[in-house]
């Protein structure tokens, strides 16, 4: 834990901690200098005052569970009440101890200029509003995960896809149980800069069609195959010129079964003109 008088570092522009408890009372806003937080475990005392942060570019804040299950008040709405005012924030990753479940659809302003969002263990109960491409204009990665009961449906796709400076998306789904198809269009506008894609999902199969993705380089896919066996071959992955690198991961594929996977899947990129290296991954 930083002793109270750290606050006195008025000219402090980058804090650096591994897990460093910040102490309640701790007048962090004094320090408004400040442009990068990094890796500081947060009380809620502490959260409302990163907003009195004008300079802040980069937060990367942790939280324990047991500092979330107060009744008495809701640390995400505070904290992304406080996030509002941060209107130079480029860079914000969000971490907690243990997978919770959460909303961020409550945000009302998100920094226009923020490139970079990342989340880890933070299971959203509904795919955020503030995701698109008239907010989000300047985002290069996102990193999101859906909870169990948060359909992610193809209208939240479309809105990934609008996003115009979309370089790395990371995204899994929980919900939706029944198999759901979406099709990556060709079009111009349709993820015309993605470059690292990795889709986790049960229940939703994509495909490709021809001149999907034109930037796109690494491919990584986690699916159920028992859903669709009968059309690993229309993935469309031949559809993907730029692939340099796929990854696919299975999900209950028996032992005596997946070799026909795995012959099936090859299949269904050897047609692919970059002839991309193939990592096959089977999980229970």
């Amino acid at each position: 834990m930083l002793p109270m008088s750290f606050v006195k570092l008025q000219r402090l522009v980058r804090l650096f901690a591994n897990r460093v408890r910040l102490p309640d009372g701790l007048a962090l806003g004094n320090m408004r200098s400040l442009q990068e937080l990094v890796a500081i475990n947060f009380t809620p005392e502490v959260i409302e005052e990163i907003g009195d942060l004008k300079d802040l570019r980069v937060l990367r804040i942790i939280v324990n569970y047991p500092d979330m299950v107060d009744g008495t008040w809701n640390f995400w709405e505070r904290f992304l009440m406080s996030l509002e005012r941060c209107t130079n924030l480029q860079d914000l990753y969000m971490e907690t101890n243990l997978p919770t479940e959460c909303s961020l659809d409550c945000m009302q302003y998100v920094p226009s200029g923020l490139q970079r969002f990342m989340s880890s263990h933070i299971l959203m109960t509904a795919f955020p509003r503030w995701i698109n491409s008239t907010t989000l204009s300047s985002l290069t990665t996102l990193s999101i995960q859906l909870s169990s009961d948060a359909d992610l449906l193809p209208h939240h796709l479309e809105k990934l896809a609008e996003l115009p400076s979309l370089r790395f998306l990371r995204l899994w789904s929980g919900g939706i149980w029944k198999l759901q198809k979406f099709s990556i269009p060709s079009c111009a506008c349709a993820f015309r800069c993605l470059r690292h894609f990795y889709f986790h999902s049960s229940w939703m199969f994509l495909t490709f069609q021809p001149g999907a993705l034109p930037e796109l380089q690494r491919l990584c896919l986690c699916f159920d195959p028992r859903l669709e066996r009968n059309n690993l071959n229309d993935f469309g992955l031949k559809n993907i010129h730029s692939l340099r690198h796929v990854v696919i991961k299975f999900l209950s594929v028996e032992p005596e079964n997946r070799q026909e996977v795995e012959a099936e899947v090859r299949e269904a990129l050897k047609d692919n003109p970059n002839h991309p290296s193939l990592e096959l991954l089977f999980l229970g």
